[in-house]
């Protein structure tokens, strides 16, 4: 054990099970269960110069592979990677994103993605399609059946099959979420 952990001040294990029927009266008779187990350790490492906290979550389906020994070794070893973390001065550089960060940064910016926001004009991205808006090595793909994702629906919320979309290909914008 790392005497810099101090405390866990916050674990939380969570299972959800759900369904979604969608009916109308033109025929439309969907459903979906589905089912999801969510857990979350905050750690606390503290040194003679620092205080950081470090933030581990699993999420899956299957209890079989639920290890909350390693979740929280892994909250604490994350607390710990921040002692002694100083800022950096402003400038250009290039960066690697910890998937947290990139989690969060896509998450500030998912929304000009979305076909409703550019057709209201909130998105910079209407006159963009089949035009370079990032760097080549960029793609991202909204897969809703995706294994690894938290929630893989069938169909969307007007009981349309749900489909694969390419949203960034090389760089270029090649789709909008609808």
């Amino acid at each position: 054990a790392d005497a810099r952990i101090k405390s866990v001040e916050y674990a939380l294990t969570e299972y959800i099970e759900a369904e979604i029927l969608i009916a109308n009266t033109l025929g439309l008779d969907v459903a979906q269960k589905s089912n999801l187990l969510i857990s979350l350790a905050v750690a606390r490492a503290v040194d003679n110069a620092s205080n950081k906290q470090g933030i581990e979550t699993w999420q899956g389906r299957d209890l079989l592979t639920f290890q909350p020994e390693e979740i929280g070794r892994a909250a604490a070893l994350d607390a710990v990677s921040h002692l002694g973390a100083t800022s950096v001065d402003s400038g250009q550089m290039p960066i690697v994103l910890e998937k947290k960060a990139a989690t969060d940064l896509f998450a500030t910016y998912m929304p000009i993605f979305y076909a409703d926001m550019v057709q209201k004009g909130f998105s910079q991205l209407g006159e963009k399609i089949n035009q370079d808006i990032a760097a080549s090595a960029v793609s991202i793909v909204d897969d809703p059946r995706c294994r690894q994702s938290f929630y893989q629906p069938a169909f969307d919320s007007e009981g349309v099959a749900t489909r694969r979309t390419n949203l960034v290909q090389e760089g270029r914008l090649t789709g909008l979420l609808h």
